[in-house]
């Protein structure tokens, strides 16, 4: 992920993020492994301001897919302050977008 990211190939790495660790809507990573910390290390290169602005390089749905997972992995990992703020921000993505709640 971080190679990719820092190659300016954030959609693309977002792509094998999603196929290859989440497993597309399996969530393998999280719901199989209860991987959250090393999920939420693999997004971390997709953030320009740590948990709050993503790369605009991802289409709106990947933005918005990835904060709210994001806010998911903080909370599941005790940190409810900063996952309060991400979700919301996740949220107000996903409505400006018109995509509802997209599962992370």
């Amino acid at each position: 992920m971080a190679h990719g990211c820092k190659a300016g190939l954030q959609q693309e790495a977002f792509e094998v993020y999603s196929r290859r660790i989440l497993r597309w809507d399996e969530t393998y990573s999280i719901h199989n492994l209860g991987a959250f910390g090393s999920d939420l290390g693999a997004i971390a290169c997709f953030f320009e301001t740590k948990w709050s602005r993503v790369s605009p390089n991802l289409t709106g749905v990947s933005r918005s897919q990835l904060i709210l997972g994001a806010g998911v992995m903080l909370r599941a990992l005790g940190l409810e302050a900063e996952a309060v703020e991400v979700a919301q921000l996740g949220l107000e993505e996903s409505i400006k977008l018109g995509t509802g709640l997209a599962r992370p």
